[in-house]
């Protein structure tokens, strides 16, 4: 799995793409499906900052959350939530091997 990680004009830059790189690859990591893992931080407003996620999945598929808090971890761990609801939507359409017939 490849992350990419973007946020241009954080304060703590490198801080923050080891920690969100650790973390992501600790909760992803075991997904082998998982493609790209593009992971954008904006700081809106001064107050609040944004974590967005896209991720390419094999099949073709996308999968894309955001949120905004005025917690930086809030929003990651909000996003990662968000991301994890799909994400599990996403294995049971195309990995659960049903034997309901």
């Amino acid at each position: 799995m490849d992350i990419k990680i973007e946020a241009q004009g954080h304060p703590n830059q490198t801080k923050l793409i080891e920690y969100y790189d650790k973390r992501l690859s600790k909760k992803y990591g075991q997904y082998p499906f998982i493609k790209t893992l593009k992971v954008k931080v904006d700081i809106e407003n001064k107050t609040d900052t944004k974590v967005a996620i896209n991720m390419a999945v094999e099949k073709g598929g996308k999968l894309y959350a955001s949120h905004s808090d005025s917690n930086e971890n809030r929003a990651l761990e909000e996003v990662i939530r968000k991301t994890n609801v799909q994400l599990e939507k996403y294995k049971q359409k195309h990995y659960s091997h049903s034997t309901d017939k």
